[in-house]
């Protein structure tokens, strides 16, 4: 991939990380949210799903860049379901917050933290492999870089939210 291309690409992909950090921190905040606690914030929620609709059309453009032959499609499809699976568990969660239920860390950091990083991990991979190459230690330390800095701000987020209502 040419220099100015691959520039290009990763502006778009800090922006979509920017997008993917915002979107974890929210996940820890929802699942840091006790029982009977202030709800108050959950309109601020409807900001998640702007984000997660910058960040989808953002990882979109970075997949269509980075396919090779025969892949574009079922990448943009497991893409799209990826992004309809963690839109239907945000909302459930909502609901069990609205419902006074705990909401699910697992499912927080399950989509939160796991479900982006597989097309993250691969358009950074290929537009960098220049630099990074392409074996498995570039794929592991991008993968678990990405994972690291997602797990790091949903944590820390529901951590302080747990520790800002006793």
């Amino acid at each position: 991939m040419p220099l100015l291309a691959t520039l290009a690409l990763d502006l778009v992909f800090a922006f979509a990380g920017l997008c993917s950090v915002y979107i974890a921190f929210a996940w820890g905040e929802l699942c840091g949210i006790r029982p009977g606690g202030d709800k108050s914030g959950l309109g601020g929620f409807a900001f998640v799903l702007l984000f997660a609709l910058l960040r989808g059309v953002a990882v979109a453009i970075g997949l269509l860049c980075v396919a090779r032959d025969g892949e574009a499609w079922w990448l943009l499809l497991a893409h799209l379901a990826i992004g309809v699976i963690a839109w239907r568990c945000f909302e459930r969660e909502v609901r069990r917050v609205q419902a006074e239920h705990w909401p699910s860390l697992s499912v927080g950091l399950l989509v939160g933290v796991l479900l982006p990083l597989p097309a993250f991990t691969l358009v950074l991979v290929r537009t960098n492999e220049r630099w990074l190459g392409d074996g498995v230690s570039a794929w592991s330390i991008v993968a678990g870089g990405l994972a690291g800095a997602h797990a790091l701000c949903h944590l820390r987020q529901r951590r302080d939210m747990l520790r800002q209502r006793r």
